[in-house]
């Protein structure tokens, strides 16, 4: 398995669906003035909002620095609005705004159309399992992260 050559590594694989994944939507979002990144946290916003922006980083596996920029961007665009928690003003919370639940609603059906393409260029067996094995594949790279993992490179 280590032998593989680079291009056939599960690593590499991943990088090149969500490289192509990255194209697509982007394509697609830019209409909305909006990139990949932004249109994730409106969706994650969409399905629960009011959401702590410790929240958004946790769910998006992106530095804080890079969702505090997407926010200010959404909140220039009128799509979102930050304001500090009650009872704890070092946490700023995220709702969507009218313009940001049209958009997200919007960006919303783009993203089920490009998951659906993705989902039936696949076997139905394939179709249960790989979710499935994503999601093992990101406790495996949360354990790397938390240095519980292995000492094999990636």
């Amino acid at each position: 398995m280590d032998d593989d050559p680079f291009d056939a590594r599960l690593t590499f694989l991943v990088y090149r669906v969500t490289a192509k994944l990255t194209l697509v939507a982007n394509r697609l979002f830019r209409q909305y003035g909006l990139d990949i990144y932004s249109s994730r946290i409106l969706l994650l916003l969409l399905d629960a909002d009011d959401r702590a922006v410790g929240e958004l980083v946790e769910a998006m596996a992106l530095p804080q620095s890079t969702v505090s920029h997407q926010l200010l961007r959404l909140e220039k665009q009128g799509f979102v609005a930050r304001r500090r928690a009650e009872g704890d003003s070092r946490v700023v919370r995220v709702t969507l705004t009218d313009d940001g639940r049209r958009a997200a609603k919007a960006v919303g059906q783009f993203s089920t159309r490009i998951n659906r393409a993705m989902m039936e260029s696949i076997d139905p067996v394939e179709r249960l399992v790989l979710p499935q094995a994503l999601r093992k594949l990101v406790g495996a790279l949360d354990a790397e992260r938390d240095g519980n993992g292995s000492e094999t490179p990636l």
